[in-house]
């Protein structure tokens, strides 16, 4: 069975290789590739079979424009593979799992999950511990005070709560956690993070943690169709609109990707949300229609 984060990895290889072929003497494109490289042997391996792909196509041409024709060709056959294979996944294994809207889900343990768009999760009931997987998007638990322990895995992190209402979102590698009521407990290998309502919790794939605060009626505010952030970087905020956006959104600018947003984004309209939110730093969009979207500087 494939791991979700092998799509990761594999998008995150073809954004370097593109950028790479169109700019090869460009030196931080290289490091870029160079310290993806040395990440582990799950990244050569990515980056090996987006090659291997790349050279099947035979689809060589060079521009010095954004990003090629060919280019896009490419990369929209990788990306449809990528969510074939994922959405192959999601439907063998998933116990609840939405479409482009959220959808409500009573769990077996009695309580409530309130998933985003184009969002999965795996649910276990043990006597005693209640635990949920989730395989991608984000979900909004309402959890009843138990002396069973409720557990949330996402990505390598461990949210352990009694009785709460928490938010839980993937971002990539990335990770949110955002308390609402009561108090959570965070596990990353050998550390801890104790949260109260209020907290937003941002985990990176690398271990770096940033903590905010924000108004408890906007944890998990797309709920309402509103993305509410102080903060969220560019690509989280597009990975969040591209829950409900028909085909992926994918950011090809590290830099670009890293600034951090402020505002208010209408989630029942994913279009002009991306419009807007790419407006904001005067990026371009180029789309496929269905297929997929890249924004750019």
């Amino acid at each position: 069975m494939n791991d979700p984060k092998d799509s990761d990895l594999i998008r995150e290889a073809t954004s370097l290789f593109l950028r790479l072929r169109d700019y090869p003497e460009d030196e931080d494109l290289i490091r870029q590739r160079d310290r993806f490289l040395e990440r582990g042997k799950a990244e050569r391996e990515a980056y090996a079979k987006m090659l291997k792909v790349w050279k099947a196509t035979e689809t060589r041409s060079r521009s010095s424009a954004s990003v090629p024709l060919l280019s896009l060709a490419f990369f929209a056959v990788i990306a449809s593979a990528i969510l074939w294979a994922d959405d192959a996944r999601i439907a063998l294994l998933a116990d609840h799992a939405s479409a482009n809207l959220p959808l409500v889900a009573e769990l077996r343990s009695g309580d409530r999950a309130t998933l985003d768009a184009n969002s999965a999760i795996i649910e276990e009931v043990r006597h005693d511990a209640r635990h949920i997987t989730l395989m991608r998007g984000a979900a909004f638990f309402e959890v009843a005070p138990s002396d069973r322990m409720f557990l949330v895995t996402s990505n390598d992190l461990k949210i352990q709560v009694t009785g709460t209402a928490f938010e839980v979102g993937q971002l990539d590698d990335t990770s949110v956690v955002t308390v609402a009521e009561g108090s959570v407990q965070v596990s990353w290998e050998d550390r801890t993070w104790h949260l109260e309502a209020g907290d937003q919790w941002v985990w990176y794939g690398d271990g770096r943690t940033v903590i905010t605060g924000i108004e408890t009626e906007a944890a998990a505010s797309w709920r309402d169709n509103l993305l509410v952030t102080d903060g969220l970087t560019l690509s989280q905020v597009a990975a969040i609109i591209d829950r409900r956006h028909p085909g992926p959104i994918v950011v090809m600018d590290d830099e670009l990707g890293t600034i951090p947003i402020v505002g208010t984004f209408d989630l029942s309209n994913p279009e002009v949300a991306l419009n807007t939110l790419a407006a904001l730093e005067q990026a371009q969009v180029i789309r496929i229609p269905s297929v997929l979207t890249l924004v750019l500087p």
